[in-house]
């Protein structure tokens, strides 16, 4: 491991531990302080990670175990993502019967699908829940209004539309589209192409009472996926966990077929450099790699993609630059879409449409902001319809 690209000694401990949680190292071999113990419980909360981790805290002994009160609260932890991930499950098993009987062909996206792929599934930590349900937009947004799952003021974007909040507390989001896509037009028609295609011919019911799509969907939605958030939030530690269990759990000929499939679908920079991170991270003891993807990794870009990863944490919501004032934070925003077009020169469009839609959004929405009499519309939703 290349210890250069860690500013941090818990980054090195935090890596050592998952390695050790999710069996590719055989020993923890370090024993952290009180006060190291208890940054390394932050970071796993911060990756989201806490439960996965769990599982290897909790086979520790004597000195290499952590102090008794954070134990005791991790395990508290781990056992309330146990149950979280038991209603998870059943709320998956739920849609999936509610809207099959519908007509409707269903399949759980990441999530709970990731989870079923952990030595413990009950330890991952759930977002939401999302579910692709066929038909496109028109039918399924019909369908979800006769239901009453949805309303007009339903938050809805042009690949889902969330669920309205129900009594059990989970956030759902219904896919109309297969993925996110890609922010290049002719990449995003092959991705969302070869992906419909994969859900329509390729899904397996499994025991939870809820269907998953196949692996080589898996793979390049979920590259597509973190290559969205990169862009747009951030990436934590829990999506390459997932990505890197994924690969494991794939067939070479499904890795050589998604390989030969990246360059068409606007992912071979990510691809490779993602191929060198999971390698950083989860590489075996002998060197074997044989769970990647046949590309090229790219080691430069890799350790760019590793440092925002630990930079941002879980989707970006724990980001250590977050600066407290307007425009330090609008600044570093900008610096950080300028270190996205060296990552990955396809982002200058998506950056300049974005620069476009921002200010016509601001320009457009000036009246109701005079109205308000406020400068941010945050608290005000009648005045952003």
């Amino acid at each position: 491991m290349n210890v250069a690209i860690y500013d941090r000694v818990c980054d090195r401990q935090l890596l050592a531990l998952l390695r050790f949680s999710m069996g590719v190292s055989a020993e923890f071999g370090l024993k952290p302080t009180a006060t190291e113990w208890a940054t390394l419980y932050e970071e796993a909360a911060r990756h989201s990670l806490l439960g996965v981790i769990f599982d290897g805290v909790n086979r520790l002994r004597g000195d290499y175990r952590p102090p008794l009160e954070l134990a005791m609260q991790w395990a508290s932890d781990a056992e309330s993502l146990r149950e979280v991930n038991e209603r998870f499950n059943a709320e998956a098993a739920r849609l999936t019967r509610l809207f099959e009987g519908e007509g409707h062909r269903t399949a759980i996206l990441k999530g709970q699908a990731n989870a079923l792929l952990y030595p413990n599934p009950l330890s991952r930590q759930p977002g939401d829940i999302d579910i692709w349900v066929s038909g496109g937009q028109q039918k399924v947004v019909d369908m979800l209004r006769r239901l009453g799952m949805v309303n007009d003021g339903s938050d809805m974007c042009y690949h889902h539309i969330q669920l309205e909040p129900t009594g059990t507390g989970i956030e759902v989001e219904v896919h109309f589209l297969p993925s996110s896509g890609h922010n290049d037009q002719r990449c995003n028609q092959r991705l969302q192409s070869f992906l419909a295609s994969e859900l329509e011919h390729q899904s397996t019911m499994v025991a939870e009472g809820f269907r998953i799509p196949s692996m080589r969907y898996a793979l390049v939605m979920q590259m597509a996926h973190i290559r969205h958030h990169l862009r747009s939030e951030g990436v934590g530690l829990r999506q390459l966990t997932d990505y890197w269990l994924l690969l494991r759990h794939s067939s070479s000929e499904e890795r050589t077929d998604v390989a030969g499939r990246l360059q068409e679908l606007g992912l071979l920079t990510m691809g490779r450099s993602l191929m060198w991170v999971l390698q950083e991270i989860f590489g075996s003891a002998d060197g074997h790699s044989d769970w990647l993807l046949p590309v090229a990794a790219d080691a430069k870009k890799g350790r760019w993609l590793l440092q925002q990863v630990f930079r941002t944490g879980n989707f970006g919501h724990h980001d250590r630059e977050q600066q407290p004032t307007l425009v330090r934070d609008v600044a570093r925003k900008k610096l950080q879409l300028w270190r996205l077009a060296w990552f990955e020169p396809e982002f200058v469009g998506a950056m300049m449409r974005a620069e476009c839609d921002y200010w016509w959004c601001i320009l457009r929405k000036m009246p109701q902001r005079i109205s308000h009499r406020s400068l941010s519309l945050r608290d005000h939703r009648d005045a952003w319809g």
